[in-house]
């Protein structure tokens, strides 16, 4: 694996995420996954043209929201680590694949999956039942990342409105 010197957000991550576009958060759409629409065609019109959507006002503040709920989450997930979950951009060492990961542990086996407190993820988290779109992307992050697993988790940043499971790959 590959560590890119680069922050997520970041103009050289978003210079990153353009050169190598084989990405985790794209891998459902490819699969046919997608949860808001976005078809294989789309996608691959978006990279050839190198199209990027706008991010209306909303959309920024659930994205805004999700960050904030994302680093008060990664402290609790640390506690149960007992160890430090470094945010970090990476690529399989042919450079094929990229992943950014919202923690990988210092020994870089255990990875850290972070998404906003909703009621619908929170019933496939208790059942252990994710939909395609959570299931490709965590693939294909334990690909980028040869991890044991991912402490995937959907919270609004507290002990109290959180959920999570130890995702492991599927053979």
């Amino acid at each position: 694996m590959i560590i890119l010197p680069v922050h997520q957000g970041e103009p050289a991550w978003h210079t990153a995420r353009a050169k190598y576009y084989r990405t985790a958060s794209r891998a459902p759409i490819v699969k046919g996954a997608s949860l808001y629409g976005t078809t294989r065609n789309n996608l691959m019109a978006e990279i050839k043209n190198g199209v990027v959507k706008e991010i209306d006002a909303n959309t920024q503040a659930l994205f805004d929201a999700g960050h904030a709920a994302e680093e008060s989450a990664r402290k609790i997930v640390e506690g149960y680590l007992k160890a430090p979950l470094l945010p970090l951009t990476c690529l399989t060492d042919d450079e094929y694949l990229l992943a950014s990961f919202d923690g990988i542990n210092e020994e870089l086996r255990v990875g850290f999956e972070h998404k906003l407190a909703n009621e619908k993820l929170f019933v496939q988290i208790h059942t252990k039942s994710l939909d395609p779109f959570y299931f490709w992307q965590l693939e294909h992050q334990i690909i980028v990342g040869n991890l044991d697993y991912i402490i995937f988790m959907c919270s609004a940043g507290t002990r109290e409105r959180a959920a999570y499971l130890k995702y492991r790959p599927v053979p």
